[in-house]
């Protein structure tokens, strides 16, 4: 089976094509019921005269279907409708570091889109400043695009943009003073999953979904018109939460369950110079879809980089609801604990750099425990399938909606987003089952039932470069494991009673009762370019993800820039890819880290380009992995001492290499059981 758009071979089992994003029409749900149509031919089998009566009444009913049909698709696209697309920009550290609004902004062209029936108003704020001419970040004003640009339409001091009352009367404003057939919305900045979105730089406040929700309940599009469709350019808010906000107030919803990214090529907002005046709010949605599609697969200084966006039918919102609370129902914590984190713990959680989201895919969680209840999840998964009309995806994982599920965030942040959750009137259920599968959870987190210090390991010396360990779990063990990791250590070349961290990589299944791991032609050097007598850097990497055709990993760098009397630090994370199939390893992605000094959650957003930098300095630390009688420290990593390398850019240069068989490695698995407690094995010692 191909793909009907872009010809790429599809798979029987997936909702839409792997690599233009459009639906597969060959695609049935997961045990769907089909509903055949069967009529009985008596009337067409008698006499001739019955079937005359037949056609006489067929054919006045057929032409009265199509009169009206026609009728309202040429009210729909005949009509010179007039549309006005809402954008509330709170620039925050994406602006005033990287001008990402800026770049989205100049994207939107009033002499190419359809301007007698589109108008566009901003509202932009929250940003220590702009990167443009127009907007003054000691204000917080409107405007209006016109042929002169974006122009002010109502001066304002500034105001706190995650503040509701700010959102209110932003809406209703644009309502009483551009009267429109419709409108949409487009929300921009950084987004907080369960935590809501638009984290405003100048006050430290964000607008949470229960405020968004209160705001919109006041606003003037509760009481009149619903919004046509809202669009998230932020991250992680492609939630079933963030679709329960908005289904009362909009008929579609655009977001990404993934975090979303940025950087000087994005232009996002092109897809407003689409708009005609009979574009449906589908054809809108899927083309901003479309527009950072493209994006993405054409950066010029970045890979296969993990991305989403989904379509969704806030419609149908209220029949997931329902499916996912008559589910929940059926789930007895004390019994099937174990069953749902074993699956949990080995999800795709979404926003990796802020694990506290807890935010997992629903479909694929729920077809993971579905044999808790499989009628149940099945109609739970169809009526996903229903709901996302549209989705694009670079991995297979992803179903357009995700959802919170605590498990690996830290328990105070557990407790807050817990406390959210009780005001989703319409997810009581699956309420009750989180906070029963968290209070579970917290009772025997910290309780260590086991040691495996004790358990039988078992290790192939380094021999043409090879080597495998392994780790024997008893059948208790076996019960509660969840998933499992392994770290290598090296010796540091510059203390020879240090050791360097030089693999991080991760277990996720028993063979049988043996955990196994192997180093096999995992050790990345970075090699200078420039000295032909330099032997290479082991860069310490970190498995980041792993599927049947790559692996991927990251480790930390700094870019350097110190041209033109500028002293420009970007603490960074670089992710590379192993193709499987060539053994090839290429640069992914350049992130640059960053994190609200309170919160410390938001995920890395900004793409960076390391050849806007002068230097790449790759950084690992020497760390004492053995207390004063020879045996393993189990608090080795308060020991570390940082240290680097520094290499001009265009010397950079990587190689995939196996282990140096002369230097000295050690293995250690750090084991986690159901409830998410940490256990080291006995260190292996490979000569």
């Amino acid at each position: 089976m191909f793909c009907s758009k872009c010809g790429n071979k599809l798979d029987v089992n997936s909702k839409f094509c792997s690599k233009c994003g459009s639906q597969n029409i060959g695609y049935s749900p997961p045990n769907a019921n089909t509903n055949v149509s069967t009529s009985s031919n008596n009337n067409t089998t008698s006499t001739n005269n019955k079937k005359v009566n037949v056609l006489k009444i067929v054919i006045p009913l057929l032409v009265v279907v199509l009169v009206v049909g026609f009728s309202a698709f040429a009210s729909y696209k005949g009509k010179y409708h007039t549309r006005t697309i809402m954008i509330y920009m709170v620039g925050a550290n994406l602006e005033s570091e990287g001008g990402l609004g800026t770049v989205d902004l100049s994207s939107v062209d009033y002499n190419r889109m359809d301007n007698e029936h589109v108008k566009v108003v901003l509202i932009a704020g929250g940003s220590k400043s702009w990167k443009n001419n127009f907007i003054d970040a000691n204000e917080t004003s409107i405007f209006e695009l016109t042929s002169n640009g974006f122009t002010e339409v109502k001066e304002q001091s500034i105001q706190n943009m995650g503040d509701e009352e700010v959102f209110r009367n932003y809406l209703d404003y644009v309502y009483s003073n551009y009267h429109s057939d419709r409108y949409d919305l487009v929300m921009w900045d950084h987004g907080g999953a369960i935590d809501g979105s638009e984290y405003d730089e100048l006050s430290n406040d964000n607008l949470s979904l229960q405020e968004m929700e209160s705001a919109l309940s006041k606003s003037s599009f509760a009481k009149n018109k619903k919004l046509e469709l809202v669009i998230f350019r932020t991250c992680l808010n492609g939630s079933l939460e963030m679709a329960n906000v908005y289904k009362d107030y909009a008929d579609y919803l655009v977001a990404s369950e993934e975090i979303t990214l940025g950087s000087p090529q994005s232009a996002m907002f092109s897809f407003i110079n689409n708009i005609e005046y009979g574009s449906t709010p589908q054809e809108i949605g899927r083309d901003f879809i479309e527009g950072y599609k493209s994006f993405i697969t054409n950066l010029t200084f970045a890979g296969d980089i993990y991305s989403t966006y989904s379509l969704i039918d806030l419609d149908k919102i209220d029949k997931v609801n329902k499916n996912l609370n008559a589910f929940s129902n059926e789930i007895n914590v004390d019994t099937d604990f174990n069953t749902i984190a074993k699956v949990r713990a080995n999800l795709l959680q979404y926003g990796s750099e802020a694990p506290s989201y807890d935010m997992v895919d629903l479909q694929t969680f729920i077809t993971g425990i579905k044999d808790i209840s499989s009628s149940k999840a099945d109609k739970l998964v169809n009526s996903i399938y229903d709901a996302v009309i549209y989705s694009w995806s670079t991995d297979d994982r992803s179903n357009g909606l995700s959802i919170y599920f605590p498990y690996n965030g830290a328990s105070g942040f557990q407790s807050e987003f817990l406390n959210l959750y009780k005001d989703f009137d319409d997810l009581g259920d699956y309420y009750n089952l989180i906070k029963k599968f968290n209070l579970k959870q917290l009772s025997s987190s910290g309780v260590k039932t086991y040691d495996f210090t004790a358990n039988e390991t078992k290790v192939s010396d380094i021999k043409d470069n090879k080597a495998d360990f392994e780790v024997e779990l008893t059948d208790e063990q076996v019960k509660t494991f969840a998933k499992a990791k392994f770290i290598v250590f090296g010796d540091a070349p510059s203390d020879p009673n240090s050791q360097q961290v030089v693999y991080i990589g991760n277990v996720s299944k028993l063979d049988g009762n043996t955990l196994k791991a192997s180093i096999t032609g995992r050790q990345l050097q970075v090699l200078d370019k420039s000295d032909p007598d330099f032997k290479g850097y082991s860069i310490a990497l970190v498995e980041s993800d792993e599927t049947d055709e790559y692996i991927k990993y990251s480790t930390s760098v700094v870019l350097e820039d110190f041209r033109d009397n500028k002293f420009e630090m970007d603490t960074s994370e670089i992710y590379f890819a192993l193709n499987k199939k060539n053994n090839k390893i290429d640069i992914e992605a350049v992130y640059r880290k960053d994190f609200d000094e309170d919160k410390n959650r938001l995920p890395n957003t900004v793409l960076l380009n390391p050849k806007d930098y002068q230097y790449m300095a790759f950084a690992s630390s020497d760390y004492h992995i053995f207390d004063d009688n020879g045996e393993f420290l189990g608090d080795w990593e308060k020991t570390g001492v940082y240290e680097g390398y520094e290499i001009k850019v265009e010397d950079v240069e990587y190689k995939l290499d196996d282990f140096n068989s002369s230097s000295n490695y050690y293995c250690v698995f750090v084991i986690y059981d159901t409830s998410n407690n940490t256990y080291y094995s006995k260190l292996i010692y490979m000569r």
